[in-house]
């Protein structure tokens, strides 16, 4: 790369993605044998902020561990690191792996990664996210955060599944978003323009019955908006199925699901950076969760209210939020979210 190149490269780099960059550079100088999720789409841009994070975690080293071109053994690999000091390791080639067997293995092998010392940093797309939440749902739930990389600044990875705009990062929450319906998974355009087509006409066929049943119709649009959100640019699509999955799931008496829904129509919202909104959404999945007592449930959207106020910088009001969301998380004893918001809060 030259000196022109590296400079234009750097200074997306900063204007786009600093903050998360910050977040993973607290998270693994703070916790020992910290999990972080990295969504990527371009393979210039993982590589321009795994530089950058070397440079912010030195002395502590980072190593990579890429597996691509070899069976997906992580922890054959990662007993080969000294532990003194740990490391961080940067793990590639998941999304390539999968049809190895990596999100298995994952899976199976969660408690004896955990006794490594070492930080890993796992790299997926938003495909391979939701591949990694489907079947390996308890490594998943280990994850201490999930930062996005979105954007361009070189070629893609190949033979995955992307999505194509965003190039700014947005005010995600640093929640646990995992769905509560099983993701379909799709690998291309075509495949997830057939489920949206299917997923139309089953709605029509729901709603247009005498009586119709609630609660496989809220089902439906949840699946829908699941497949919306898989691209940014049907996030606005996203959103309305989330908030009409939630309006049947209240007509089915599932107040659990109704709320759920309503958090990720507002996380959609988030992304599109309708501010507005997505604090709408929110609001209402706050009350929910309050009416139902999930505190769990309450410090989610708190943390994750607090993420957009943040991104206004709106200050007083996000650390507001997110110390609200701290006394829900000790509550009930959910040392991950506390982790999060106390790194949530380290960036107000």
């Amino acid at each position: 790369m030259n000196d022109d190149s590296r400079t234009q490269t750097e200074r997306s780099i900063t204007s786009v993605t600093d903050s998360e960059i910050r977040r993973l550079a607290r998270l693994f100088r703070a916790v020992a044998g910290a999990w972080a999720i990295a969504v990527y789409e371009d393979g210039a841009m993982r590589r321009a902020v795994t530089n950058r994070l070397r440079e912010a975690l030195a002395p502590l080293p980072i190593i990579e561990c890429a597996l691509i071109n070899e069976e997906p053994d992580l922890l054959a690999f990662l007993r080969r690191i000294p532990s003194d000091p740990p490391h961080v390791v940067s793990i590639t080639g998941i999304d390539s792996a999968f049809d190895r067997g990596i999100a298995e293995y994952l899976e199976l092998h969660r408690e004896a990664l955990l006794s490594q010392p070492h930080r890993l940093l796992f790299w997926v797309t938003d495909y391979g996210l939701q591949v990694l939440s489907n079947r390996a749902p308890n490594f998943s739930s280990r994850v201490n955060t999930i930062v996005h990389f979105y954007g361009q600044l070189g070629e893609r990875p190949e033979g995955v599944f992307i999505g194509r705009e965003l190039a700014t990062t947005s005010p995600i929450p640093a929640v646990d978003t995992t769905p509560r319906r099983r993701a379909i998974e799709v690998k291309d355009d075509t495949e997830r323009a057939r489920w949206i087509d299917y997923y139309r006409r089953r709605i029509n066929d729901l709603e247009q019955a005498t009586n119709p049943d609630a609660s496989a119709a809220a089902d439906a649009w949840y699946d829908l908006a699941g497949l919306y959100a898989q691209h940014a640019a049907t996030l606005d699509e996203a959103a309305q199925a989330y908030e009409r999955a939630a309006g049947w799931y209240a007509r089915a008496g599932q107040s659990d699901a109704q709320a759920d829904a309503l958090l990720r129509a507002g996380i959609a919202y988030a992304r599109r950076y309708d501010h507005q909104k997505a604090l709408r959404c929110y609001q209402q999945a706050l009350t929910v969760f309050k009416q139902i007592g999930d505190r769990l449930g309450e410090a989610n959207v708190l943390l994750a209210i607090g993420d957009v106020l943040r991104f206004r910088t709106e200050m007083d009001a996000a650390l507001a939020s997110y110390q609200q969301a701290l006394t829900r998380y000790q509550a009930v004893g959910d040392r991950l979210g506390e982790a999060n918001v106390l790194l949530a809060i380290g960036d107000v």
